[in-house]
């Protein structure tokens, strides 16, 4: 160990895991859910009872009751659903952090008050004229024809949705595509009114809430790709958790084929989503692989479960998490065939684990699957049914010097 190292493991590791006696004075309880609130859940299964807001309410009193002192929740873009989270949460989990909160910790009011479209009115409705005038939008309407929908966009529409990209920002994009899959037809009416107004959107552009019972300082948020906008952006939440520990609450694209390209601002960029699901790994190990003690989590849409021949999907970049961060993972899939959760019945991807709790200077312990419909569901057709078409991951997660860089002991298959 060079002399800074010694520095760093007596001066900051060890006084912030032990307390007199040498017992370890962190020891706290982690979850990570990707809750599914994009409006994707209902457009793969326009069939299904429960709405999105049924759920919503559901998953907020699942929240409350698992005793998790950290949450990384992930695809709650609307204001009005941070609003439903941070509010309804707030004597279980006080603090909280999200792309829509101050500086100071505190979330501004977003139901019942008029704000200003996130896009420009003249740019967004050439590009909804566009699309109507060229069937674009004619395509809209399941979850399978959506990539057909912006396809045909970057077709036929192609300088309208540059020039929406370059002048109306991230927010405007990903209120575009939230409203598409929630309902279309009111999309100029809350992404692009020409007045303020109360039925218009705020936007928590990379979907990320954060909820903690103790104190979460130092917040910041990343992107990976700062600068430019994309319908679905992708990045992290970072924050001191007790002053002592930082966590990073996290979302990755997934890496669907070598021949799935990248939405139109990044294609400039990365051939495939392989590629960028790699570009954003990469960006987690090199950000916080010296980063103690760490806690990371969220939905990283690669396969840390059993392998599928034929199948791969990105269990390469998994490993180079793992080799850096330990954790352990659940041995039953976080993203299930349609035998485990209904919602997933048009998903043509194999059952993989894809959620995960990673620590550095901190050992993560007794991780297991939540939110699973034995434990907590919600009725839909005489049917009891998931919160998501993801099921939740939590773990404990206990301070530990030397735990990080662990090799196979560090990742414990539970």
């Amino acid at each position: 160990m060079t002399v800074r190292g010694i520095f760093l493991f007596v001066v900051i590791l060890l006084p912030a895991c032990f307390g007199r006696h040498g017992k370890p004075k962190l020891n706290f309880k982690a979850l990570t859910f990707n809750t599914g609130l994009l409006g994707v859940v209902e457009q793969k299964n326009p069939d299904h009872d429960t709405s999105r807001e049924d759920r919503r309410d559901v998953i907020i009193e699942a929240v409350r009751s698992s005793n998790a002192d950290v949450v990384c929740l992930q695809e709650i873009s609307k204001g009005t659903d941070i609003e439903a989270f941070v509010r309804g949460l707030a004597n279980e989990y006080p603090h909280s952090q999200s792309q829509l909160h101050l500086f100071n910790g505190q979330l501004p009011q977003q139901a019942g008050v008029q704000h200003s479209a996130v896009c420009s009115a003249g740019a967004a409705a050439a590009l909804v004229g566009c699309a109507f005038a060229n069937n674009c939008a004619a395509l809209l309407g399941t979850f399978s024809s959506s990539d057909e929908f912006v396809a045909c966009l970057e077709t036929s529409c192609g300088s309208a949705l540059q020039n929406l990209i370059r002048f109306s920002g991230q927010s405007c994009l990903t209120c575009l595509s939230l409203q598409v899959a929630i309902d279309v037809t009111k999309l100029l009416d809350v992404c692009a009114s020409p007045v303020p107004s109360e039925q218009s959107l705020t936007i928590n552009p990379m979907g990320l809430l954060l909820l903690s019972k103790q104190p979460l300082t130092v917040r910041q948020s990343g992107s990976f790709y700062p600068n430019i906008p994309q319908f679905l952006s992708r990045g992290y939440l970072r924050s001191k958790f007790v002053d002592k520990v930082t966590v990073v609450c996290t979302h990755l694209i997934p890496p669907l084929s070598d021949v799935t390209n990248p939405e139109v601002a990044l294609k400039p960029f990365f051939p495939t989503l392989v590629e960028q699901s790699r570009s954003e790994i990469t960006t987690i190990v090199e950000t916080f692989k010296d980063v103690r003690p760490l806690l990371l989590l969220g939905d990283f849409n690669v396969n840390g479960g059993p392998l599928v021949p034929g199948k791969a999907f990105g269990e390469d970049q998994y490993r180079r998490l793992s080799k850096i961060f330990n954790t352990q993972v659940t041995s039953n899939c976080t993203f299930c065939d349609a035998d485990q959760n209904v919602y997933n019945f048009n998903s043509e991807e194999v059952a993989r684990v894809v959620d995960f709790i990673f620590g550095n200077g901190l050992w993560i312990r007794n991780v297991k699957r939540v939110f699973t419909p034995d434990e907590v569901s919600i009725p839909d057709n005489g049917e009891r049914v998931p919160l998501s078409d993801h099921f939740g991951v939590m773990g404990d997660a206990v301070c530990s010097p030397g735990a990080g860089r662990m090799g196979k002991k560090g990742r414990k298959r539970m």
